[in-house]
């Protein structure tokens, strides 16, 4: 199991082979961090994908491929950060990686967030689609509003009208039967006059009761239309109104509270402790040994750069190697030869010893 945790830290198996047991522990722990960080990257990748898609299988094989982006990520933040305890510079180097952590954690969090308010939210959304039914109503309602208020206004037209006719009426037939005008009784003069001034008005009355009742059966037809055309939209309203995971993110934003931001905070956490634990964690072992297996090829590849920066200085260098070996080559055969001639000189030497030494006993 240490192993697994080990990987997920992004530690050197043969290096921490060298550990303590302290170290391994310490290791373990931030291996564990990322990976239940990964685990809940993948439950909220699953609930995300199965708003958008209503899908199982896709849902899981998506939220898989996600689980697996979120653990390369954090594995990579862990990883890449290194302890050299300078507490200053180990803070300016894992800002970037505190940053990134951060917008992972919100990421990650909004799904989750979805499934546990999710009788919240689908209260909210029941109150938006009541309020955006409610505005159809309104809408519909001032135009429908302002056309009775045109019918009543020709039905108050047609009534003065109508009783203008019946006050002719009264009057035509009160100067016949002689109770009231003249008070003279029969077709007299003044008789003759108001009925002709009602049969007069007679025919106008009945002209404009047939504009009055076009324009009102005009008007009962716009009416009509507007409530055929209010119950569509409403309709449409009920067919298109989205429940998917933008329309609950803003029915989420909508909810009041602390309880979204704290599980906001919940995951800010989760998904920084794994750089965090690091960060804080007094320089170990594993560092130590890490620098000292780190330092040859950083030598290597600082003089490489250096070469390839100052090529001049660099042939130099090795003209003047060159040259210094060309002369310690030069110098050996010299001593070789001094060597055999004073060895020739003490073989003469020797030779004339002995001739003399022969010469002698004879």
């Amino acid at each position: 199991m240490s192993r697994i945790f080990h990987f997920a830290a992004g530690v050197s198996k043969d290096i921490m082979a060298e550990c303590p047991e302290s170290e391994k522990i310490k290791y373990a722990g931030i291996g564990a961090s990322v990976y239940f960080t990964t685990l809940m990257a993948g439950l909220s990748a699953y609930f995300a994908f199965y708003l958008i898609f209503e899908q199982v299988f896709s849902s899981i094989f998506l939220s898989l491929i996600w689980a697996a982006l979120i653990f390369n990520l954090d594995r990579f933040l862990v990883s890449s950060f290194r302890k050299k305890g300078k507490p200053i510079t180990e803070f300016l180097q894992a800002l970037p990686r505190i940053l990134m952590a951060i917008f992972i954690a919100l990421v990650i969090s909004k799904p989750l967030e979805l499934k546990l308010f999710q009788s919240e939210i689908d209260f909210k959304l029941l109150e938006i689609k009541r309020e955006k039914a409610l505005l159809i109503d309104e809408q519909y309602a001032m135009k429908i509003n302002q056309i009775e208020g045109n019918e009543n206004k020709y039905q108050t037209e047609l009534n003065k009208s109508f009783q203008l006719k019946e006050s002719y009426y009264a009057q035509y037939k009160c100067e016949c039967d002689g109770t009231c005008g003249t008070g003279n009784s029969g077709r007299g003069s003044e008789c003759l006059r108001k009925q002709k001034k009602y049969e007069s008005y007679t025919n106008e009355h009945r002209i404009i009761e047939s504009k009055i009742n076009t324009r009102l059966s005009l008007l009962s037809e716009e009416k009509a239309k507007l409530n055929v055309d209010r119950e569509k939209e409403k309709q449409e309203l009920n067919r298109h109104f989205s429940r998917g995971l933008l329309a609950r993110l803003e029915a989420l934003s909508a909810l009041s509270g602390n309880t979204s931001f704290a599980i906001l905070l919940l995951f800010i956490f989760l998904e920084t402790a794994p750089i965090l634990s690091k960060l804080f964690a007094p320089i170990g072992p594993y560092d130590h040994l890490l620098q000292g297996k780190e330092y040859p090829y950083k030598m290597a590849y600082f003089g490489q750069i250096q070469e390839s920066k100052s090529p001049t200085d660099a042939s130099l260098k090795r003209a003047k190697e060159v040259n210094a070996s060309y002369k310690k080559e030069q110098e050996k055969p010299t001593a070789e030869k001094l060597k055999k001639e004073e060895a020739a000189i003490q073989l003469a030497q020797l030779q004339e010893k002995l001739v003399k030494q022969l010469l002698n006993k004879k």
